[in-house]
């Protein structure tokens, strides 16, 4: 019950961003409906060359899920009105600068805009509401593997926690493929928590199920988004620990080959065809010469300098990076930080002090190495592009919501949330529903 009343008031919010925000205000929303309206046409998967100048730009070699999904859902609207709209770009557009009083939007916007929607603007809307279909998923998913690892009571306000962070409400509320990838990757952290707490038992079909589902997950998100690389690594790591566990290397090799052959049955195609077209699987050759790209390598100094960025864009920085809250409120939110920091190091001390130590779930490292392998590739790609952005963190936002619990476990007992039924139904309802309290 509880959880169907997030889901619902998440999916109340990312509906009144969708509809609120005007079309193709959002980062790159303009190009990711591009590659849409191009498969809704029927003219098959984009061919990309450096620096292109088709409608799409550098989103021609994105990992194609996202955009067949919408294309399905889109593809019986006239959408010949597109290319007109895609010319209104406004040529004084402020991107990318939170300081701009003025010009703000990147399109010159009409009234043919507003509701009934029609043509481009109707399938945009369309792709918009798949995306907060993802972003369900996805909060759905992260509850799971918190519940799991935590226990219902604090994974709740945790999960509810960083599902209504703006950023993400805003992201989730856009057509972009970054949704597809935060339900996908959410739902392998879930299923790989699963497979380490509970083990497979039995013969036939039934042992392997859970190991197939996760291979397929795993197939869905490698086509998502490149950034899914390392989910990989982290079902690897899951299976080869598995394995030490229970003293069979044959669980390894058999487990190993069941996620993968369905995981390659779905992806495989994909990265054959970019080899095949660019002579790079990851055709990241063809994606850097259609970004911009710093003149030399970023030093630790420069990454250091845009941090600030990368945390006003993680909280909540909207339009094209352009529209931004006012300076108190990133202040307080610094502030938040500061005091999450000093819980990590007042849950550090309460460890180390307390016995005997309480046993710490070894599935909780799995999200954690999701985010330190997101943090690593942010790193190295910073190093080649300005891409201070926070929204390349929300595929690990179940592990932001572990630290932010981890935080929250320093607190005095009779500060934190029990073990329990939920308590902070008494903190903020003067009575308490059955089923909620």
């Amino acid at each position: 019950m509880r959880l169907r009343l997030l889901l619902a008031a998440f999916v109340l919010m990312a509906t009144v961003y969708s509809v609120v925000v005007p079309p193709f205000e959002a980062p790159d929303e303009i190009w990711h409906f591009a590659f849409i309206h191009h498969l809704a046409t029927g003219q098959g998967l984009p061919v990309s060359e450096p620096q292109t100048q088709a409608l799409w730009r550098q989103q021609g070699v994105q990992a194609p899920l996202y955009y067949l999904a919408a294309a399905a859902l889109t593809g019986w609207i006239d959408q010949s009105d597109f290319p007109a709209l895609y010319r209104r770009t406004n040529p004084h557009a402020a991107i990318g600068r939170p300081d701009a009083t003025a010009n703000r939007n990147y399109l010159i916007h009409y009234l043919q805009e507003r509701w009934p929607w029609r043509g481009a603007i109707l399938a945009l809307h369309l792709s918009r509401f798949l995306s907060i279909g993802w972003a369900a998923v996805a909060v759905w998913a992260i509850y799971r593997t918190l519940s799991a690892l935590v226990g219902p009571a604090w994974a709740l306000p945790a999960t509810a926690f960083v599902a209504f962070i703006p950023q993400f409400v805003f992201i989730s509320a856009t057509a972009n493929n970054d949704n597809a990838l935060n339900a996908l990757a959410a739902l392998v952290l879930w299923r790989v928590t699963a497979l380490w707490q509970r083990p497979p038992s039995g013969a036939g079909l039934r042992r392997w199920r859970p190991f197939l589902t996760t291979g397929v997950m795993l197939g869905l998100a490698l086509l998502a988004k490149l950034s899914a690389l390392g989910l990989a690594a982290v079902v690897g790591v899951t299976l080869l620990a598995m394995a030490w566990r229970a003293r069979s290397w044959r669980l390894w090799i058999e487990g190993t080959m069941a996620v993968a052959a369905p995981a390659l049955l779905i992806a495989g195609w994909w990265y054959v065809r970019n080899w095949r077209l660019y002579g790079d699987p990851l055709a990241w050759n063809v994606w850097e010469a259609n970004i911009l790209l710093r003149l030399r390598p970023a030093d630790g100094r420069t990454v250091l300098a845009e941090l600030e960025s990368l945390e006003w864009s993680f909280w909540g920085l909207f339009g094209w990076l352009n529209v931004a809250f006012p300076a108190w409120v990133y202040r307080g939110l610094r502030w938040l930080e500061i005091a999450i920091a000093i819980g990590w190091v007042g849950a550090a001390i309460r460890l180390w002090r307390q016995r005997p130590r309480p046993a710490l779930p070894a599935a909780a490292m799995l999200p954690v190495v999701w985010l330190a392998l997101l943090a690593v590739s942010w790193l190295r790609f910073m190093r080649v592009a300005p891409a201070a952005q926070g929204r390349y963190f929300f595929p690990a936002l179940a592990a932001l919501a572990l630290l932010f619990l981890a935080a929250l476990w320093a607190l005095p007992s009779r500060w934190r949330l029990p073990a329990g039924p939920w308590r902070p139904c008494r903190w903020f309802w003067p009575w308490r529903h059955r089923h909620w309290c």
